[in-house]
């Protein structure tokens, strides 16, 4: 039951989903297309094309062991081409962000936001942004190995402690 009321569901929502990407400004397209630039979202295709490439290898490797490089290749073209064609081609790539930027921005904040980096200060995040993303998470599992002894610790003195009361019922008994 659940089945088929999905099955009816779904084609409604997909088209509602369309319908809305169709309904946004042309002002507040280019103001998306944009961000889109600023933060070089093109290049989530070819990340796209190699995780999709690197799951569909592993799968067909469990079934047949070692792939030859050519089939490889073969796969990674496909897959290549499957994605230009259903996210590039037919814009679907940047709808999906056309919907959610309209979901939670009105055109003056997207604006807001594409002049902010194309100020001195938002190119200068540009820059160092992915920087500051890698050393941060360096820095942060440095620290993290520390926090093992602490944990370890805390939960010895827990563990003593019910033991502890666990020996003294078993004494009173």
């Amino acid at each position: 039951m659940i089945a088929r009321t999905l099955l009816i569901i779904l084609p409604f929502i997909f088209y509602i989903n369309h319908a809305l990407a169709e309904q946004i400004s042309p002002k507040k397209r280019d103001i998306v297309d944009q961000i889109l630039v600023i933060n070089q979202t093109a290049e989530l295709i070819p990340l796209m094309t190699s995780a999709l490439t690197g799951q569909i290898i592993t799968a067909v490797a469990k079934g047949r062991g070692d792939i030859d490089n050519n089939l490889k290749l073969i796969i990674h073209n496909e897959v290549k081409t499957a994605i230009k064609e259903q996210f590039v081609l037919n814009n679907k790539f940047n709808d999906i962000f056309y919907g959610l930027y309209d979901e939670y921005f009105s055109t003056d904040q997207m604006q807001d936001i594409v002049n902010f980096y194309n100020s001195p200060a938002g190119k200068q995040l540009l820059k160092h942004s992915q920087d500051i993303t890698q050393r941060s998470q360096e820095q942060a599992k440095a620290h993290a190995k520390t926090i093992g002894p602490i944990i370890q610790k805390r939960l010895i003195k827990i563990l003593d402690n019910i033991d502890e009361k666990f020996e003294k019922r078993k004494a009173v008994q």
